[in-house]
């Protein structure tokens, strides 16, 4: 027995001496981090409890003091005597709180996710740089130089505040998922910042579906792609319906000849975003309110994870005091409000992106066609470091239009307003420190890229809202479809100028709002194309003509508003062609007809007919079932033909010998979602709460790693997809914002998360219970650090060496 135990010691002392730096394969191109590094009791993951609280502190490129005070909820309220140590300060305490996130949504944007987890991310890392990420920040880092070197300054100031953070830590300090991946973090840069911008851009705008139409037409005709993707404004747009535009628009030549419809299939387009990077805002003039005062809303809807999208803090100093959120790795306010202005964004998706045929003089590339003249090339090479195995190296082609993403079966390139130079960030230098409606205009002369609708309020008592980007002045129909390179007749020649982007500002209504619905209707001179929103705008414009003495309970209920404007316009028509054959299906109708039409989360019926929508839109487009080669006509669409040509053609099944009904396809995929809940959930009674939407659905806030422990699953949510309160499986309200323009300023807010990016703190994702139940914190915006001390929680003084 002791040569036995002397044994296994002696094994397992080799084993963790051989292990203690090494990583551990574990197939599938995975592996664990040295055992012995990582549970080391002093320095590995033990090391990542609960966060230090520092008491004192010091930073040599600080020029003075700087003071922050936390409130109860760890909001860092930063109060410092010039707006450069508040960048300092800003860059610190962000490293502090999410140095891993910056990290690796950094990583992800330049592709070189693969040096440190392998060849599982070699695909994304070569999309992101074919697609020319980096090329975009560094051209933005060098406008910044040269045109805005103020902010400039601000930036290097707050990659200072990073890198005194980082370069603060010894390994037990480092965040748990660089022990688990087992790599250092690197200091931070003005590039870095760009990059993590640029990963929101391609969140935000990178959208396309110019190949799946073209091929729609190429297997039908135009005509058939023009009636399933009609360019159709929204019943109720951004800027109301017969507004006059009092400017003469720049005009373009409509060459017809030089479109480009020729038949391409299986060119390897990236996966683009889903589309539920949308976004509500809102805003209401002081006749409206209660208090008499203006009052802004806004929930930005994105992909949700862990560490949370957003991080919450104030900023002050004699320049500024601004309070909201930002996104790691930004200085600044993105979203928010000071003592004068708020502001708030959502998405515009108007259409920023086209692709062009390009043609080389030979298999070299050196040249391509344009014009009857060969123009040459330039080629960048990439080289992506994979860890663990050789380097993959390949060059890009850049032509004037963009980097060469693609080159079989053709070369095609990336015409993208996110490549070109732009001055976004002093958008938010100015709008911080606004004061004012010109304040607020002249900052969105400088924003371009993603393309956003701003909504605006101010202590004077005004409202806007302003459809905003560097949009492409396009001939009708253009950007559509694949375009031919070679000629300058389908280039984007100019843009829309600041003057002419739609705007409006105090309208009679009372109200401005957008949820990325069409930003026009059909008067608007300039042609735009986009997938736009039909139904969350619908529902928000109609509450709010409604809404008087409106308080913050009110705005709230807006928020969280979860009736179902698709559903209500599409049941009734369906219901009339189903029966039910089993007591499940009897049971799933007379739910579905007593229906008031709210996704609230303890209703049945939202569980039916989400499950069964998502039968019946693919067996109506079985034309269009291979994904790879096409799209399918949007919901809105769907409805209409539904509802309005019951005898439409596109209801039979190409597949099948016989003529398919609408009638038969309802009842067919009615009978087939009932079937697919009873075998998920059991029997459905009333009693039965896994029927439910909150528990059938729910919401997860999944780990950028997809660390399980590390997320937060099946939240007990309502909402829906072109819902108010537009919650999906991975996504939702990222930031719930309310702000009232009273003096004192009044805001509340949430987000799905916490401040802290460490899974062992308890500020990781404390806000999560609040935002489950749709409630909202009152956001503390101090005076100074002295300010309303029995809400802070501590202090501390950040010395100037």
């Amino acid at each position: 027995m002791k040569w036995l135990k002397f044994t296994c010691s002696l094994v397992v002392l080799i084993f963790v001496v051989i292990t203690g730096n090494s990583r551990l394969p574990i197939g599938n191109n995975k592996a664990l981090p040295p055992l012995g590094k990582f549970c080391d009791p002093f320095h590995g993951f033990w090391a990542n409890g609960e966060s230090k609280t520092q008491t004192t502190l010091s930073l040599p490129a600080l020029k003075d003091e700087v003071t922050v005070v936390w409130d109860e909820r760890e909001i860092p309220h930063i109060f410092a005597k010039n707006e450069r140590d508040v960048s300092i300060a800003q860059g610190y305490l962000t490293a502090k709180y999410r140095l891993w996130q910056m990290d690796f949504l950094a990583r992800v944007a330049s592709g070189r996710l693969c040096e440190v987890v392998g060849n599982r991310a070699k695909k994304l890392d070569e999309e992101n740089r074919r697609i020319g990420l980096t090329f975009a920040a560094e051209r933005t880092v060098a406008a910044l130089e040269e045109k805005a070197p103020q902010v400039k300054k601000l930036l290097d100031a707050y990659c200072e505040g990073v890198n005194a953070y980082i370069n603060s830590l010894s390994y037990e300090d480092y965040p748990v998922e660089c022990k688990v991946l087992d790599y250092k973090p690197e200091l931070w840069s003005p590039l870095k910042t760009f990059l993590v911008q640029k990963y929101m851009a391609k969140s935000l705008s990178y959208r396309s579906e110019d190949r799946e139409m073209n091929n729609i037409i190429a297997a039908y005709d135009r005509k058939t792609m023009e009636n399933l993707f009609p360019l159709k404004n929204s019943t109720s747009p951004i800027i109301p319906s017969g507004t006059e535009w009092a400017f003469t628009p720049h005009g373009i030549k409509d060459d017809k000849n030089a479109r480009n419809t020729n038949k391409i299939y299986d060119i390897p387009f990236p996966n683009r975003p889903d589309m539920i990077k949308g976004s509500n805002n809102w805003a209401v003039s002081g006749k409206k309110t209660l208090s008499g005062r203006p009052m802004l809303s806004n929930d930005p809807h994105l992909k949700l994870f862990m560490p949370a999208i957003w991080l919450e803090m104030q900023l002050s100093s004699p320049e500024v005091n601004v309070y909201g959120v930002t996104i790691p790795g930004l200085p600044g306010i993105v979203i928010g409000f000071n003592e004068n202005v708020a502001w708030g964004m959502t998405n515009s998706v108007w259409d920023v992106i086209d692709w062009y045929k390009i043609k080389y003089k030979s298999d070299k590339k050196d040249f391509y066609r344009f014009d009857d003249k060969w123009l040459p090339t330039t080629k960048r090479r990439e080289v992506i470091k994979i860890r663990g195995e050789e380097d993959y190296v390949f060059d890009v082609v850049y032509t004037h239009h963009g980097p060469v993403s693609f080159d079989e079966p053709v070369p095609i390139a990336l015409r993208w307003t996110a490549h070109d130079p732009s001055l976004e960030f002093k958008a938010f230098y100015i709008l911080n420190r606004a004061k004012n409606y010109d304040d607020y205009r002249k900052a969105l002369t400088y924003y371009d890229s993603p393309a956003q609708n701003i909504v605006f309020a101010d202590v004077n008592g005004d409202i806007a809202i302003t459809p905003n980007g560097k949009f492409p002045i396009k001939p009708d129909g253009f950007g559509r479809m694949l375009e031919d390179g070679t000629t300058s007749s389908t280039e984007w020649k100019a843009y829309v100028p600041y003057e002419h982007r739609p705007h409006i500002k105090n309208p009679e209504s009372g109200f401005v709002s957008s949820a990325n619905q069409h930003p026009t209707d059909d008067t608007y001179p300039y042609y735009y194309n986009g997938r736009f929103e039909y139904y969350r705008n619908v529902r928000i414009n109609e509450r709010l003509a409604k809404m008087q003495n409106i308080t913050i309970k009110e705005f709230n209920s807006l928020l969280n508003d979860n009736y179902n404007v698709h559903a209500s316009t599409v049941l009734p028509t369906l219901l009339k062609m189903v029966k039910g054959d089993d007591a499940d299906s009897k049971s799933a109708i007379e739910i579905l007809q007593k229906w008031d039409y709210n996704n609230d989360p303890d209703k049945i019926a939202p569980s039916i007919f989400y499950e069964w929508w998502r039968s019946l839109v693919p067996a109506i487009w079985d034309e269009f079932r291979d994904g790879k080669k096409y799209t399918k006509p949007g919901w809105h669409r769907t409805v209409e033909i539904i509802v309005q040509d019951p005898r439409s053609k596109w209801f039979d099944n190409v597949t099948t010998e016989k003529q398919e009904t609408l009638e038969e396809l309802a009842q067919n995929t009615f009978s087939g979602a009932v079937k697919k809940l009873s075998n998920a959930h059991g029997t459905l009674t009333s009693e039965n709460t896994k029927w439910r939407w909150g528990n059938h659905r729910g919401c997860d806030v999944n780990h950028l790693m997809r660390i399980g422990a590390f997320s937060r699953k099946d939240l007990f949510v309502g909402g829906g997809r072109h819902i108010v309160n537009a919650t999906r499986k991975n996504a939702g309200p990222s930031w719930r914002m309310v702000v009232e323009l009273s003096s004192p300023i009044k805001a509340w807010g949430v987000y799905p998360g916490g401040q802290s990016g460490n899974p062992g703190s308890k500020h990781y994702d404390d806000f999560i219970g609040k935002w489950e139940q749709g409630e909202l914190y009152e956001l503390l915006f101090l005076a100074s650090p002295q300010d309303r001390q029995e809400k802070c929680v501590r202090k501390l003084v950040i010395g100037a060496e």
